[in-house]
């Protein structure tokens, strides 16, 4: 072989190692974007499954709602309270079947222009939301508020020349009786 076919040959070679390490290169970067589109209509398909259930759940829970709302309107005293309780039922069974029929985007998409278009309202209504979530939490909960151990309680600082008839008690906070007993003493 001359010098000149080596070098052919060479160049040849390395332009198909090139050909071919471009080719697996473009391979690869088409499999991981498969992987990739997969993993994310997966995750997308669980999400909107797990929405899919949140929305049956609020919307049973609505018509619970809608049901005890009947049931107290059926018993109220005055026929003022019957009516509204009859119109915040029917409110809320009308929410309830609008979540059974409507898809969570539609929803969001709602939700959205709503917040958009009436902003105070929107965060008037997330917080009375917020609070009858956190009613509805603490009374099905059952067990009440539970004083946290380590949490400042109120207690009284009398001035040790301070006759009884004279304490008031004071706001100050102090987090266990030793530190007190200690300023007693004093």
């Amino acid at each position: 072989m001359t010098r000149e076919t080596l070098k052919n040959t060479a160049k040849n070679a390395a332009e198909t190692a090139r050909a071919a390490g471009a080719d697996a290169l473009k391979k690869a970067r088409d499999e991981a974007a498969e992987v990739v589109t997969t993993a994310a209509q997966a995750i997308r398909a669980e999400a909107e499954a797990r929405a899919d259930e949140g929305k049956a759940q609020i919307s049973r829970e609505g018509l619970r709602l809608t049901d005890a709302l009947k049931e107290r309107a059926a018993t109220a005293d005055y026929e003022l309270e019957r009516r509204v309780l009859d119109a915040v039922a029917s409110g809320v069974a009308e929410m309830s079947q609008g979540l059974r029929t409507r898809s969570v985007s539609s929803i969001i998409e709602d939700t959205e222009r709503f917040a958009r278009n009436h902003p105070g309202a929107f965060v008037a209504g997330a917080a009375i939301a917020g609070f009858a979530l956190a009613r509805f939490a603490r009374a099905s909960g059952g067990g009440g508020e539970r004083p946290m151990p380590d949490a400042p309680r109120p207690v009284p600082i009398v001035p040790a020349n301070t006759a009884a008839a004279e304490i008031a008690p004071s706001t100050a906070l102090v987090r266990d009786d030793a530190v007190l007993a200690t300023e007693m003493q004093s």
